[in-house]
């Protein structure tokens, strides 16, 4: 309960107690006189009402009550006590009660409905003046949409009916589709009339009838949003509109109308589709891109004129047109002048709007008023930089379009016209610049050549297809790597890569052919061009001739190289020459303590006879050792000296090894070694007899010096291709791992203590090695490590029985006749033709002796040889290739004529080799001169017999 109602209520139960206490005192007041004492009741029933009109029921219920209990107890018999005697009494007093009751309710409820009155008129009142507000305020807003219907810029339309037949246009609407103002636009118009003021079409169709959005709307009681239709006016001019149509409901809600509100998107779908072409021309370039430019701006803008100009690097500034539109075509282009022209306002100022009267603004401009030009609108064309590149600007002779936002929209094709502009520039310099870098290449002394980003060549210049005979073709189908050295290719390949890969510049050295076959080193060098992004686009290389550079560099490397080989040579020598001189001291000089001891004891002829004979061996033990030793020292002079000849025949190896056995099997027995001999027959070489049996006998010799008693020798004789390999091995002291290397050295041994031990001054496998060299073969060592013994292995070029000649049989024979044989020889050594000369002439043969092939060849035709003698080693081509040439020479010219070959290569390889190249003989010098004559009777003798 509230504070205020609290208040109320005790105020109307103060006006009932009230009433009761007045009345009360009213009556005690006038009973002495009137007696009023039972006519008590009748007073409190005023009171009564009162408490029941000011208070209401419960008030006049407590009236009642309060009344009856004063009278009860003052008024009625007995009085001043509370029990009620008299049946008649207490009957007054119910009924009093009752009445008092029925009375307050009576009033309270006339009270009530009093009071319901009183609020209802209040109420009552109040909604008048609140009608009268809403009505005003309803006015005031009627009148607001009504100014809104009939100002504002967007299409509205209301259908007052389901079937669209009265539909109220507001001005907007009715200007765009020129109507009178509060026409009648019935949907039933658009149906039946002949020839309607504007027709409806929605992507392509013609709309009629219930098609039409606002009638289908307001049939249908539905909303519909996002519709897009197309307008098209008594004069063919055509709008898009793009709105909503909402239902209309009557009091039943039920439809009865539809309003519609549609805004002309007619701009925006032009400059959409003006975009849409710019886009879809972006893919062209060039003139053709800024032609379809003016067209397109010139249709958006619905002007006679359009330009897109390049501003020229002049002075005064020129503008020449890139493309021109002119009243619906393309023209010519044209140059003019930019002083007094709005043109010139836009390069200095930027895009520049004039709607109305732009020749007032410029009357120096007399072209503008030729054509009578109201309205013009130019942009610039800007680079990245923000610098003028040209210009982009539309005319018309009519005020432009206010509708569009011009400005913005002719800045929009300002940009990419300036892109293009921009590219085609720069296409224009890069032209020049490759102009300026061709004749900056082919004025250079490099090779110049340019690659894509993969290395692919792309371009070359002159001195490059110059200097290697090839054709940018040629090398784009061939490939770089053709004009490389191969041995260098691999090299180049890998330099290359890493600059690929981390985007450096290239450098390297490699040797490239020339067009005559010749390999010169160049320096090739590249830098990478590379995009803003940093990845690499092309490559620009150039490759500098520094051939002489590296021979000098060769030659300073050369000569550091020999001079560090002879300092190194010169302290190896001294030391050897050192440890040698004191091994010489000990060699010679052991062997002659015991001669001089033997020699003094037996001066004394106090010996006994064995004693004698002992002393007598020991001697002749030793004198041999020295013999030995001073005729080691004197072939290492003659090999020192070059001086060792060899006197070279057929050898039988098989009875050499057989003669050297013999000669240290004593020694062998001696020590009780056991000699294990393995020989095959059929092996022949060519060589010296003596020097071959030496080296058998000197590894022999050293296997059985190194070998403890009780051990094994072995050596074996066997063919193998074309070669034949001698192999000793014994169980002896074997050699350190680090000393193989040098176990042919001259002078070198693995330990000195071995000398002390063994004997000997380290020159017997030297001598070995040389002779075995000389005879055209090679000798290796080999061993597990000490006391594992050693194996050696010697290889020789075989020589076949076929290739001996019996000189026997000639020999035995008549004396030998190369009367009326033609020899054609070629020799460069002066003292060589000499003897050819003396010799053919001693045997009668008729003979052309030339010092080159040049002669050689111009003497075969005309002086038809037998037999063909040519020296190997020629200055300018050698035999073999001398040989081949006459070989391919026409059959009756280049017969297969016999034909010998003269070398001082005595090697397998060259015995083959020259087999090979055609010649049937092959004679190592010296020449024996008989051998030779022999050798062209045999020839002469089996070419005739074929």
């Amino acid at each position: 309960m509230t504070k205020i109602k609290l208040m109320q209520y005790c105020k109307s139960y103060g006006v009932a107690i009230t009433s009761v206490l007045m009345a009360f005192a009213f009556l005690l007041a006038l009973d002495p006189f009137f007696n009023l004492a039972q006519a008590s009741l009748l007073l409190f029933f005023g009171a009564i009402a009162i408490s029941a009109f000011y208070g209401g029921r419960r008030p006049g219920i407590l009236a009642t009550l309060l009344s009856a209990i004063l009278t009860s107890y003052y008024f009625l018999l007995p009085q001043y006590e509370w029990k009620i005697r008299d049946i008649g009494a207490g009957l007054r007093i119910i009924l009093f009660v009752s009445e008092g009751i029925l009375i307050s309710h009576l009033i309270g409820n006339l009270r009530s409905a009093q009071e319901k009155i009183r609020k209802n008129f209040e109420k009552l009142q109040v909604t008048e003046t609140e009608i009268k507000d809403l009505n005003q305020t309803l006015q005031r807003r009627v009148n607001e949409l009504q100014t809104l219907f009939d100002t504002i810029p967007i299409n509205i339309a209301i259908a007052e009916d389901i079937d669209c037949r009265v539909v109220r246009l507001n001005p907007a609407f009715s200007h765009l589709l020129k109507m009178p103002k509060n026409a009648n636009a019935s949907a039933v118009m658009l149906s039946e009339h002949p020839d309607p003021p504007f027709t409806v079409y929605q992507n392509g169709q013609r709309l009629t009838g219930e098609n039409l959005p606002q009638m289908y709307v307001s049939k249908h009681g539905v909303e519909l949003r996002d519709i897009e239709i197309e307008i098209v006016r008594k004069d063919k001019k055509v709008f898009n509109l793009y709105g909503h149509a909402i239902p209309l409901f009557d009091e039943l809600g039920n439809p009865r109308g539809s309003v519609g509100v549609y805004v002309d998107m007619s701009d925006r779908k032009r400059i959409e589709m003006a975009l849409y072409k710019l886009v879809e021309y972006s893919k062209i370039t060039g003139s053709a891109f800024f032609e379809t430019v003016v067209r397109v701006v010139a249709e958006l803008f619905n002007v006679r004129y359009a330009y897109v100009g390049e501003l020229l690097p002049t002075y005064p500034p020129r503008i020449k047109t890139l493309a021109a539109w002119i009243n619906g075509q393309l023209s010519d282009n044209i140059e003019y002048d930019l002083c007094g022209t709005p043109c010139e306002q836009v390069i200095k100022q930027g895009t520049c709007l004039y709607r109305r009267q732009v020749s007032n603004f410029f009357p120096d401009d007399t072209l503008l008023q030729e054509l009578g030009i109201e309205s013009y609108l130019g942009t610039p064309l800007k680079n990245a930089q923000g610098e003028v590149l040209g210009i982009l600007n539309v005319l018309h002779d009519e005020p432009l379009d206010e509708s569009l936002n011009p400005e913005a929209l002719l800045e929009i094709f300002a940009g990419k016209t300036a892109a293009e502009l921009q590219r085609e520039q720069a296409i224009a310099e890069l032209r020049n610049s490759e102009e300026r870098y061709r004749y900056l290449v082919e004025s250079i002394p490099q090779l110049v050549w340019t690659a894509d980003s993969q290395g692919k060549v792309m371009d070359v210049n002159q001195r490059w297809s110059e200097f290697t005979g090839l054709t940018l073709v040629q090398v784009q189908t061939q490939g770089w790597e053709t004009v490389v050295h191969p041995e260098d290719i691999t090299t180049l390949n890998r330099k290359w890569i890493i600059a690929q890969e981390n985007a450096t510049n290239y450098q390297a050295e490699g040797r490239m052919r020339r067009n005559d076959g010749v390999y010169r080193w160049h320096l090739h060098q590249a830098v990478p061009l590379k995009n803003n992004r940093g990845k690499i686009i092309k490559w620009f290389g150039t490759a500098t001739d520094i051939e002489n550079a590296k021979q000098l560099e060769q030659q300073r490397l050369q000569l550091l190289e020999q001079e560090r080989t002879v300092r190194e040579k010169a302290e190896r020598a001294n030391r050897i020459k050192d440890e040698f001189l004191s091994i010489l001291s000990h060699e010679l000089r052991s062997p002659l303590n015991p001669i001089l001891g033997w020699t003094q004891l037996l001066q004394t002829k106090k010996l006994e006879e064995q004693q004698v004979e002992e002393a007598l061996a020991v001697i002749e033990r030793n004198v041999k050792l020295q013999t030995q030793l001073i005729d080691d020292l004197l072939d290492m002079a003659k090999i020192l000296r070059g001086k060792i000849t060899l006197n070279m025949t057929p050898v039988d190896l098989s009875s050499t090894i057989k003669a050297a056995i013999e000669v240290v099997r004593m020694a062998a027995e001696r020590k009780n070694i056991s000699l294990k001999v393995n020989l095959s027959n059929n092996c022949y070489i060519k060589g010296d007899q003596g020097r071959i049996q030496q080296i058998i006998w000197n590894l022999l010799s050293n296997a059985i010096k190194f070998t403890p008693e009780g051990g094994k020798v072995m050596i074996n004789l066997e063919q193998v291709n074309q070669q034949v390999q001698i192999t000793v091995t014994d169980t002896g002291k074997g050699i350190d791992p680090e000393f193989l290397p040098h176990i042919f050295e001259s002078f070198r041994q693995e330990d000195v203590s071995i000398t002390r031990h063994y004997g000997g001054l380290g020159l017997g496998l030297s001598i070995v090695k040389y002779l075995v060299d000389a005879h055209g073969g090679t000798i290796v060592a080999d061993s597990l490590g000490e006391d594992k013994g050693a194996t050696f292995l010697i290889t020789l070029p075989w020589l076949n029985r076929s290739a001996i000649v019996d000189w026997s049989d000639y020999l035995s024979s008549e004396e030998i006749n190369l009367v009326g044989i033609k020899v054609l020889a070629v020799d460069d050594s002066q003292d060589t033709r000499e003897m050819l000369e003396t010799l053919l002439s001693l045997y009668g043969a008729k003979m052309k002796i030339v010092s080159s092939a040049g002669e050689f060849l111009s003497h075969f035709a005309h002086f038809q040889p037998d037999v063909l003698i040519c020296d190997i080693s020629l200055p300018d081509v050698d035999g073999y290739t001398l040989l081949q040439q006459i070989r391919r020479l026409p059959c009756e010219q280049g017969k297969v004529i016999p034909a010998i070959a003269v070398t001082a290569h005595a090697g397998e390889k060259d015995y083959q080799q020259a087999f090979l190249s055609g010649f049937q003989k092959h004679i190592a010098k010296p020449i024996e001169p008989k051998i030779l004559a022999l050798t062209i009777a045999s020839l002469v003798r089996a070419s005739s017999k074929e």
